[in-house]
């Protein structure tokens, strides 16, 4: 029998009846989101959070310090924030380049540490978290735009010092192609191997962390006049109660944020019907665990070891219960609409509503309460028909091995959306004179989004 015709018409019920469910429930606050943050509370692990919020990351504070110990002007600021901003040079390269020996003598432990892995990290288990990154990286970058980015918007606290610096509202399109980058270079092939492109990218943000962290306590580094509102300038002009707020960049946002790639990651795979077996999970948090170590992050706040998903879950949601926005506010909004902005972009030239799917996917992979609150809007009737579009997105898998021809035309549709942003982020300039965002060979072959292009490739085991 052909149930061939009957497809569309099921198809769309089903849509409908998906809206519409998903509507009551969300309204009745019975949604899975809901529910997954149920938890019972651990007095001893509520008080270690509160602690942190006032802990920072000494190493990098105080190299920062120093660095900064000569009386050095705004200009001096700015130079060092251009090199860790638009730049980009290797932390070797900063380190030979400084300007005399005491700043070299303050980044020699920095960088050292930064180069070097905790003494309980495993390689083999790193090398299968790439290897689960390699099978499922094109859903990591829609998760990326989708659920870990958005999820950070909705924790005031971090959310707040990248409203000070202006990074994502002005230039979206950057700094979305950085943290992808990032994320690319620290589970790539060696890319936590001495030399590997995801060590230089730690030794970077960790240390443009602390600058950003002097620049708003700190007075002012002389008088700022009447000059170009430059990233420090924006910074030594803002005012931090640190009483109200805590540390900027503190030790709960740095375990939240490293919590953002790990166990959101991969609580949006299981939510897009993906299930990697108990070991594989292991692996991805073991690594991101290790990421966390080198950037700073507190032994007390990473996953408990040996990792697991249940362990990730436990220390995710004492953080997202004490420090997640519950209404709408300004700066989570702000940062949302701009990534909103670069990720419905590269659809613009698609016919209405499909321009709008990537808030479908947010809404899925964070729930309706949680884009509520980040001013995500999507109608109806909108839902209805990206509901018929993405048929099938929850059985999306990797990229690597699939025959494109015998896919049905809803999952070719989802995969379509997440290629777009790839080729919105490929070749996209990354300011300085840093190379354009691209993907290394053996992700590009894997992934089959484009043919192997000149970037070298980073040095393995």
């Amino acid at each position: 029998m052909n149930l061939s015709p009957l497809r569309t018409p099921l198809r769309l019920l089903g849509a409908l009846s998906r809206a519409a469910l998903g509507r009551l429930t969300a309204a009745c606050g019975c949604t899975p989101h809901r529910r997954a943050e149920r938890f019972t509370p651990d007095p001893a692990l509520e008080a270690l959070l509160e602690q942190m919020r006032f802990e920072a990351d000494p190493l990098a504070d105080d190299t920062v310090r120093r660095l900064f110990a000569s009386g050095a002007g705004m200009d001096r600021v700015n130079e060092l924030l251009a090199r860790l901003i638009h730049q980009a040079p290797p932390p070797e390269a900063l380190r030979d380049d400084a300007q005399d020996e005491a700043a070299r003598a303050a980044l020699e432990p920095y960088l050292a540490h930064c180069q070097t892995l905790p003494p309980w990290a495993d390689r083999a288990v790193i090398g299968r978290a790439g290897a689960l990154f390699a099978e499922h990286g094109m859903l990591a970058f829609s998760v990326l735009g989708c659920a870990s980015l958005p999820v950070g918007y909705a924790a005031p606290e971090a959310a707040r010092v990248l409203g000070f610096t202006q990074q994502l509202t002005e230039h979206a399109q950057r700094r979305l192609a950085e943290t992808a980058l990032f994320l690319i270079d620290v589970m790539s092939r060696g890319g936590l191997e001495p030399g590997g492109r995801g060590l230089q990218d730690i030794a970077r943000v960790r240390l443009m962390h602390a600058a950003i962290r002097h620049l708003l306590l700190q007075p002012a580094p002389g008088p700022l006049g009447e000059g170009r509102r430059d990233f420090a300038r924006v910074l030594a002009e803002a005012s931090w109660d640190v009483r109200a707020h805590g540390q900027p960049i503190h030790q709960v946002v740095m375990s939240a944020t490293i919590l953002c790639f790990s166990f959101v990651a991969l609580r949006s795979a299981r939510r897009m019907g993906l299930h990697p077996p108990p070991e594989a999970e292991h692996a991805y948090l073991h690594a991101w665990n290790v990421v966390g170590w080198l950037m700073g992050v507190r032994d007390e706040l990473l996953v408990p070891r040996p990792e697991t998903y249940a362990g990730a879950e436990k220390l995710f949601n004492h953080i997202w219960h004490r420090f997640r926005a519950r209404a709408p506010y300004a700066e989570g909004i702000q940062l949302t609409a701009a990534l909103l902005r670069f990720l419905e972009d590269p659809l613009h030239d698609l016919p209405p509503p499909l321009p709008r799917l990537p808030r479908l996917v947010m809404r899925d992979l964070i729930g309706p309460d949680l884009t509520r609150i980040l001013g995500v809007k999507l109608g109806f009737w909108d839902e209805v028909l990206l509901g018929l579009a993405v048929w099938g997105i929850r059985e999306l898998d990797h990229l690597g091995d699939v025959v494109y021809e015998r896919l049905p035309q809803s999952r070719l549709a989802a995969e379509f959306l997440f290629r777009r942003l790839v080729r919105a982020l490929a070749g996209a300039p990354r300011g300085g004179a840093r190379p354009p965002f691209q993907i290394p060979d053996h992700l590009a072959e894997r992934w089959r989004v484009r043919p192997p292009s000149p970037r070298a490739e980073p040095v393995g085991p």
